[in-house]
């Protein structure tokens, strides 16, 4: 509550504002402290929303079945299927966080401004940075393997 002097508030000094704006944040984070289950739970909602609203997920899903597919069909060792899971799961959080900052400037700010359309440009290149590096890692992982079972099959 702010000291009072005649009815008109007085200026708080820096340690006593850092002070109460520790107890307001201390309020806040005990008022919205969730559960582990429920703080799961919200993030499987943003990706199940993200999924369903965002078409280049669909391409991320069918470029990861493909791969897994690829990889099992190849009896891959672990070093491979690991190679895979790290790429695959940076394209999908390069697409999540995408996704994120599209929403948040579609509802913060509808209309057009050149530096946000440099923002989510930038973030479609981090999209774009992670789907090509998945790609190469692909074809260094499967590729080998790949190239002799056709070659084989072919002669």
């Amino acid at each position: 509550m702010p000291d009072k002097h005649d009815g008109c508030e007085e200026p708080l000094s820096p340690d006593r504002r850092a002070e109460r704006e520790a107890e307001q944040a201390g309020r806040l984070w005990k008022k919205n402290r969730q559960t582990w289950a429920a703080k799961f739970g919200v993030a499987f909602s943003g990706l199940t929303w993200s999924v369903k609203n965002h078409n280049s997920f669909r391409v991320h899903i069918v470029a990861t079945f493909l791969a897994i597919a690829v990889a099992a069909g190849l009896r891959v060792e672990w070093w491979q299927w690991a190679a895979i899971v790290v790429v695959t799961g940076g394209v999908w959080t390069a697409e999540l966080l995408n996704t994120a900052i599209e929403t948040l400037v579609l509802v913060m700010h509808p209309q057009h401004d050149e530096r946000i359309g440099r923002a989510l440009d930038a973030a479609a290149a981090g999209v774009l940075v992670a789907s090509v590096t998945a790609i190469a890692v692909g074809l260094i992982v499967l590729g080998p393997d790949l190239y002799e079972r056709v070659w084989a099959f072919v002669k």
